[in-house]
């Protein structure tokens, strides 16, 4: 009787532990990747929250030197504007031939055409300057546009000598970027990485300020 009950008693036992094993294999399993999956939407915010907290770093960072950051601001905008700039870029190659002390002319298109290339032609003027260039001052300027404020591309270069003096023709492209200005990108060293970029370039003059000093009136409106 004894053998009996012990036999009833662990026959029951091993049921009830069959019963707990099999609805364990069938809530467990559900409920881990349920944690697993919690455990992993826990550290995607930790880390969304450790990017913003980065990105915010890095703007408080900016905004602490306003100062040369209005001005790289300046010289990136003077080096691949959003428009072709046309009047600017002549302000700074008259400047760039005073400083030289060179008599030449400026040809600068004010509108680009888009008619054999457009993708190609809204991002570039072909630009000429066109005189009595000796070739040492020829050299010079060609020089100086490898370091002008605005980005370019010699495209060709020529030199006669005349019963005057020279001849002499430069030919380039001067690059734009149309679009809006692209959203900072977070990057805490991007002030020290647009000044490599930037402060290798030289302006030759000061482009008015329209939108303070205005135009209206003036017989020159870009005379400085």
């Amino acid at each position: 009787m004894t053998i009996l009950k012990n036999t009833y008693f662990w026959v029951m036992t091993l049921i009830l532990l069959a019963v707990v094993v099999l609805s364990g294999l069938r809530i467990i399993p559900p409920m881990y990747a349920t944690y697993q999956e919690n455990q992993q939407t826990i550290a995607d915010r930790k880390a969304e929250l450790d990017k913003q907290q980065k990105f915010l770093d890095a703007v408080n960072a900016v905004k602490q030197d306003e100062a040369s950051l209005n001005d790289l601001y300046t010289q990136a905008q003077t080096a691949l504007p959003i428009s072709n700039g046309s009047e600017s870029l002549m302000l700074q190659l008259d400047g760039l031939l005073k400083e030289l002390a060179i008599d030449a002319t400026i040809d600068v298109p004010l509108a680009v055409d888009n008619t054999d290339d457009q993708a190609t032609a809204q991002n570039q003027l072909e630009v000429s300057i066109n005189g009595d260039i000796g070739y040492n001052k020829a050299r010079s300027l060609i020089s100086r546009l490898k370091t002008f404020a605005r980005w370019n591309k010699i495209k060709g270069f020529s030199i006669a000598k005349s019963t005057t003096g020279f001849t002499t023709s430069v030919n380039f492209l001067a690059y734009f970027k149309p679009g809006r200005v692209p959203e900072f990108s977070g990057d805490s060293n991007i002030m020290d990485k647009a000044a490599q970029v930037f402060d290798s370039l030289r302006s030759y003059t000061t482009v008015p300020d329209s939108t303070t000093e205005g135009t209206y009136g003036r017989s020159n409106p870009f005379s400085l």
